[in-house]
């Protein structure tokens, strides 16, 4: 059965919601943990069904090292709407931008942050 989950970016932070209601074409998402705050301007990033080297859950936006051939290369996961699955989106120091599969890259994913709370790790790259 395939697992689906989804957490949320909201300016004061990332967190897991816990209700998702899409009556206007925006989630309006709401958290208990959050004293039950109702939020409409999140950003909603899904599981990829993928875990990195050390077993953590990998989600859209997130960023990873994958030194595939040599240092400082980097990939976001993007869902690619053509072709309705998670892609890596690369950079690397060399200007090796380019697209990939994410489970092309199995043995060389280590989630090191996400575009929302750490966009500088893809700076310089």
């Amino acid at each position: 059965m395939k697992i689906i989950r989804f957490r949320a970016w909201h300016p004061t932070g990332m967190f897991t919601p816990e209700f998702i209601c899409n009556k206007t074409g925006r989630p309006i998402i709401q958290t208990m943990k959050r004293s039950g705050m109702i939020y409409n301007d999140c950003v909603l990033m899904q599981f990829t069904g993928v875990f990195a080297k050390d077993g953590t859950q990998i989600y859209e936006g997130d960023i990873l090292d994958y030194n595939w051939k040599k240092d400082g290369e980097r990939a976001v996961v993007r869902w690619d709407e053509k072709t309705a699955r998670y892609r890596l989106e690369f950079y690397s120091k060399e200007g090796g931008e380019g697209w990939g599969d994410l489970s092309e890259y199995s043995d060389h994913k280590k989630k090191v942050g996400n575009i929302y709370e750490n966009p500088k790790l893809l700076v310089g790259i």
